[in-house]
């Protein structure tokens, strides 16, 4: 049975990198999470992008790759764009304590 994951542990951040885009154009996308110090640091194409401070503590982290488009609310509800796409490759994944 997996672990169970409590409400302090579970969060996601949505972080805006401001990269250029072009389909097909590639990027190293590298975020370091720094438990000790309770801070994820996020960097594309080996330039730092964003640095998040005071984070949740959490002993087991997942990792994962989205593609979202964010557009303000209309009547209360969200609108997606169709035919947006995206591609990703993972690896490698490195993890030290």
């Amino acid at each position: 049975m997996p672990e169970q994951i409590t409400p302090e542990e579970a969060f996601t951040n949505v972080i805006e990198l401001d990269v250029d885009t072009e389909p097909l154009r590639e990027h190293v996308v590298q975020v370091t999470y720094d438990r000790a110090g309770r801070r994820v640091h996020y960097a594309v194409d080996g330039l730092t992008r964003h640095i998040q401070a005071d984070i949740p503590v959490v002993q087991r982290l997942t990792a994962g790759f989205g593609l979202i488009t964010l557009r303000p609310l209309s009547d209360g509800h969200s609108a997606s764009c169709h035919g947006q796409g995206g591609t990703c490759r993972i690896g490698p994944l490195y993890v030290s304590s």
